[in-house]
């Protein structure tokens, strides 16, 4: 398995979790489901989008990339006003990692192809 597909595997893992987490454990006092399905959503995609990138590579790493950028819609807004790192914190380093290195394998792959 490809470092980029770890990567990609475990934001899903970690979104996924995330997402239980807001509805398991709350910090507001009442259940999230948007928490879960969002979480579970979203990872979803990046798995589907491990998938995708078997067969055609391009749509796979374009779709992960879009949905790690996802989470900071929400979560990006929440960071810069409180700097809570839990959640808001992570879910943005896990974001800009998860693209930072979708980034860094295209650029990889077209040195490779341009050789």
């Amino acid at each position: 398995m490809k470092f980029v597909d770890v990567v990609v595997l475990l934001f899903a893992l970690l979104t996924i979790g995330m997402g239980v987490t807001g509805y398991v454990a709350p910090t507001t006092g009442h259940a999230s489901i948007i928490s879960l399905v969002a979480g579970v959503a979203i990872g979803a995609l990046l798995i589907g989008s491990l998938a995708l990138a078997k067969t055609n590579p391009r749509a796979g790493r374009i779709g992960a990339a879009i949905a790690a950028l996802l989470p900071l819609g929400r979560f990006l807004p929440a960071y810069i006003k409180e700097h809570n790192i839990y959640p808001a914190g992570i879910m943005v380093i896990g974001s800009f990692i998860t693209v930072g290195v979708l980034v860094g394998g295209h650029f990889a792959a077209m040195s490779k192809k341009t050789r």
